[in-house]
């Protein structure tokens, strides 16, 4: 199994070599592909704060996600890979560092602040496992 550095290091050589639409059509990819997850989009999984909407549920190492964006689907499914199995301690050693690849004119920093930033510290924090 790839440690979560060698997943996230895909991810980011990949997104650094990409041009704005690139990047774009790579997350929305990804997205297509991780598909939504109407069984998390109910009030209490939603991550307030961000425009588009994000529902985010774990239990017992299993993190479920979904979106109303393709492109959050995509970040999503980055994160799933990263930390999907992984223990808390695991996850809090390796925050999230592929968003500072990625253009601020694909993924505005209202998502990456009121969003992906919150997603991460839902995963980490206390009441979440």
């Amino acid at each position: 199994m790839s440690t979560i550095r060698e997943i996230e290091d895909r991810h980011i050589s990949i997104l650094s070599e990409l041009d704005e639409l690139g990047q774009f059509d790579y997350l929305i990819d990804l997205g297509v592909k991780e598909g939504r997850d109407s069984a998390v989009e109910k009030p209490c999984f939603r991550i307030e704060g961000c425009k588009t909407n994000i529902w985010l549920k774990a239990e017992q190492n299993v993190i479920r996600a979904s979106s109303d964006s393709l492109v959050v689907l995509g970040l999503l499914s980055i994160i799933r890979q990263m930390y999907l199995g992984r223990s808390r301690s695991e996850i809090e050693s390796n925050p999230i560092r592929f968003l500072s690849s990625v253009s601020e004119h694909v993924v505005y920093s209202e998502i990456r602040e009121n969003g992906i930033k919150k997603v991460y510290a839902k995963i980490i924090s206390e009441d979440f496992r």
